[in-house]
């Protein structure tokens, strides 16, 4: 069997390949780059938007630059995504997108399907900003906020009041919550098995 040209283009290659291969080599690809590829060749536009992210469980855009992040947040929140059960982002360019997630109509957001959600260093976000959020993430059964220092004993009270499937919570460094607020928590979520705080 010939070795294939090193000129042919990468996305020419793999569109020669039978459709169960293209899909498993996309897989072990990062999102980011399966988007490009779609982005530069027809033919796998419709798989990646029908076998990729249709299928897609979780999305980590922790390596991102803050303006990425947003713009990917954005997309995920106005895309039907139907399998999405987790996001992990951070820094302040999470925040807006989340807002804007909030104020879309019921059914619209992928935020009610989520069942994980980790927001690192977003210290722009707020205790009123967490009860605009948590309702429309009802299903949430880990929520990791390290690193939120504004957020105080009435963030916890909103996730105890919103998060009946809450098993883990992580509020490490916020440096106003008391133990009132823990004790709310431990209330309002009676499924909870782990909590960091430090």
């Amino acid at each position: 069997m010939a070795a294939p040209n090193s000129d042919e283009p990468l996305p020419d290659l793999l569109t020669t390949l039978p459709w169960p291969c293209q899909v498993r080599i996309l897989q072990q690809l990062p999102l980011r780059s399966c988007l490009i590829m779609s982005l530069v060749c027809k033919d796998l536009n419709s798989l990646v938007r029908n076998d990729i992210l249709r299928n897609l469980h979780g999305m980590d855009l922790n390596n991102l630059p803050g303006a990425c992040v947003s713009d990917a947040l954005s997309w995920a929140f106005r895309t039907n995504l139907p399998c999405l059960r987790s996001i992990s982002a951070a820094g302040h360019a999470c925040l807006q997108p989340l807002l804007t997630a909030c104020q879309l109509p019921s059914g619209q957001s992928t935020l009610h399907q989520l069942t994980c959600l980790n927001l690192d260093t977003v210290k722009q976000l707020q205790d009123n900003h967490l009860s605009l959020l948590l309702p429309e993430c009802p299903h949430l059964e880990q929520l990791v906020l390290p690193r939120c220092s504004k957020l105080t004993n009435a963030a916890a009270l909103a996730v105890s009041l919103h998060l009946p499937r809450l098993r883990v919570a992580v509020l490490s460094d916020w440096s106003s919550l008391t133990d009132a607020g823990v004790c709310a928590l431990a209330r309002g979520c009676p499924e909870l098995e782990e909590v960091v705080l430090e």
